[in-house]
């Protein structure tokens, strides 16, 4: 159906969401101000935008982003049909055709927006046959030959900024396979390392500084083949990288996500794949404290808020612990454990994007 835009490169849901807020309260004005002054009403565009944008807001505020896109383009089309033909229409493709079209452009795919711009010009043609104000003539005419100008401007410009986008995302693959390779390499040396050593506190050592380089490699690995290169969705993350790292976890070890599509940007990923790795090795190393079944889950409460959850989990005192917590506050997060069985470990930060 919708063939939509990577929405993570611009917070588009947050976009949507002020400018379905702006329009209600632009709608639900105007409509209120010409009550009081007692003006004929003549603005059924704006009464169908004042009741739809309140149904697109609660559906932004849920989440439901897609949905929502697709309802404000249908209601757009509403509302600028019925302002069209029972509002001031010349007005109408002064001001708010231009708004339809790059509300579509923004949101939406470029063939969409094409379809929006000929609605739009067909509405007025239409509107002009059954009308004919000749009074109005010039200024649809003129308004017309305006709106596809700008039209044609913005579609350029659109496709001007998706060939600098493309050319930065082929970059930054080049950049996640390059570093993903050194990783691999310095990996191949501390496991050379670590075989060569008769000392545990220097194996502990490599071991130590394997996993945090494991983690950087794998959340390259994925931003590699991610969609936009800068995000990674968590739960693949854990379900590559926990598993290496705690072979013999087996079954104590149960990914529980909410939403499998939970993103972080990639130096975020690789912080919170370190603390994971982290508690989970010294709770696995803690075998009598620790619950027989670990759930790792990472949440989002829709303001950018992440709580990663670690239940089960009793993460012991010591050096480990100290490391754990620098990594938290590089996130500028908050760590809570609960010592007592079954045990939690539980961070909660905010994402920067």
């Amino acid at each position: 159906m919708f063939d939509f835009k990577d929405a993570i490169k611009f917070s588009k849901q947050k976009y949507l969401l002020v400018a379905c807020i702006l329009l209600f309260i632009v709608s639900v004005s105007i409509i209120t101000i010409e009550f009081f002054l007692n003006i004929p009403f003549r603005r059924p565009g704006f009464a169908v935008a004042a009741f739809g944008t309140a149904g697109a807001i609660v559906l932004l505020i849920s989440g439901r982003y897609r949905v929502a896109t697709i309802y404000c383009s249908v209601l757009f089309s509403v509302a600028i049909g019925v302002g069209t033909f029972f509002g001031p229409s010349a007005r109408n493709v002064n001001s708010w055709y231009p708004v339809f079209f790059f509300y579509h452009l923004f949101f939406t795919s470029r063939k969409h927006t094409i379809a929006a711009l000929g609605g739009c010009v067909s509405l007025v043609l239409i509107h002009f046959y059954f009308y004919r104000a000749p009074s109005e003539l010039g200024v649809l005419f003129d308004s017309l030959g305006a709106l596809l100008v700008l039209s044609l401007l913005g579609l350029a410009i659109s496709k001007a900024m998706e060939q600098v986008i493309e050319d930065k995302d082929v970059l930054l693959k080049e950049l996640h396979h390059r570093v993903r390779n050194n990783l691999q390499v310095m990996l191949g040396m501390i496991s050379l390392l670590k075989d060569s050593e008769d000392s545990l506190d220097l194996e502990e050592a490599l071991s130590s500084l394997e996993r945090k380089i494991l983690a950087l490699s794998n959340v390259h690995s994925h931003a590699h083949v991610s969609r936009d290169f800068s995000h990674v969705f968590m739960k693949e993350v854990f379900a590559s990288y926990l598993p290496r790292i705690l072979p013999r976890a087996g079954n104590r070890l149960r990914l529980d996500f909410q939403d499998a599509n939970t993103l972080l940007n990639v130096r975020e990923a690789s912080i919170v794949a370190m603390i994971a790795g982290e508690v989970l090795v010294h709770c696995i190393d803690n075998d009598e404290k620790s619950s027989d079944l670990i759930r790792v889950g990472l949440t989002w409460n829709h303001v950018d808020e992440y709580i990663l959850s670690m239940e089960g989990a009793i993460l012991p005192d010591g050096k480990g612990r100290e490391f754990i917590e620098m990594l938290v506050q590089q996130l500028k997060g908050e760590l809570d454990v609960d010592q007592k069985t079954p045990g939690s470990c539980i961070v909660r930060f905010k994402s920067t994007k």
